[in-house]
């Protein structure tokens, strides 16, 4: 992968989206937050609670100490106020995971959107430079065979070679901007590289 001329990637299927590894943790999250507030909501007051107590009370001096056992249970009746508590902190754990699930799959849709715009860029800069070092590579041909006739000077010969060389430089540039363009693309769209 990675190749020059290679098509760029398309997407995998239509939800390629829900299955990118940087949604995938506000899915989640939002998920929690769904099951939270789900939970909040059924749960009409506090859970009872059981008590165990232990007491040792010392006898005269020369008597043995006493050791006395309760058990007790406590059943909250109501908790209007906490519960309306409850019930508002999971409606916003709930609306703060959705908004944050939102920002994150619009977030990527961009990134994948410009990641590819640039790949694109990067495309036609790299064919510009293959028609540019193929016309060089062919200038630098025609100028050495003008040399050895003696129509061309040494100067000339020098600077067409340079230019030849440059372009030769701008392609191989062109091709590596193209590579990282593509990574980052397959990047955007959650793809592991290959």
């Amino acid at each position: 992968s990675g190749l020059v001329g290679e098509p760029l990637p398309a997407p995998q299927g239509e939800d390629w989206l829900e299955a990118h590894p940087a949604l995938r943790l506000h899915l989640t999250q939002a998920e929690l937050a769904r099951q939270t507030q789900s939970l909040a909501r059924t749960r009409s007051r506090a859970n009872p609670e059981v008590m165990l107590a232990t007491r040792r009370e010392r006898g005269a001096r020369d008597e043995s100490g006493e050791q006395s056992w309760s058990i007790g249970l406590r059943i909250p009746l109501s908790s209007g106020s906490q519960h309306a508590a409850v019930i508002a902190d999971a409606n916003a754990l709930l609306i703060g995971a959705e908004l944050a699930l939102a920002r994150e799959r619009e977030r990527l849709l961009l990134a994948a959107r410009l990641s590819q715009q640039q790949w694109q860029a990067a495309e036609q800069r790299r064919l510009a430079s293959e028609a540019r070092a193929r016309l060089s590579r062919d200038s630098l041909g025609f100028f050495a065979k003008s040399f050895q006739m003696g129509e061309t000077d040494l100067p000339t010969r020098l600077r067409v070679e340079q230019e030849a060389f440059a372009a030769e430089r701008a392609l191989q540039r062109a091709r590596v901007e193209q590579a990282a363009a593509l990574s980052d693309y397959r990047q955007a769209l959650g793809l592991l590289p290959e």
